[in-house]
């Protein structure tokens, strides 16, 4: 991933998923914004994290994996961080 943007790559993540997957992750971060509980933004992550993430035919680009792996790391480490705050 170059400058926060993902890479492309033949076999790759579909990237209808994993724009959805991003969308729920900005939602969710919305939703800490305006105060949601630590039990529900858990409750919302761990929903995020089951999102299905299908590859592409080897014929066809989409995402790629290790981009969008690294990515989602990164949002769920922030995510927890947030709530481990003191």
């Amino acid at each position: 991933m170059k400058n926060g943007v993902l890479g492309t790559e033949k076999g790759g993540y579909d990237k209808r998923d994993v724009l959805m997957k991003i969308d729920a992750y900005m939602s969710l971060l919305k939703k800490i914004q305006k105060g949601i509980s630590s039990a529900d933004a858990k409750e919302a992550l761990i929903d995020i994290k089951n999102m299905p993430l299908r590859l592409v035919p080897e014929s066809e680009e989409g995402f790629a994996v290790t981009d969008v792996t690294g990515y989602c790391t990164q949002m769920d480490y922030n995510i927890v961080a947030y709530f481990k705050q003191p």
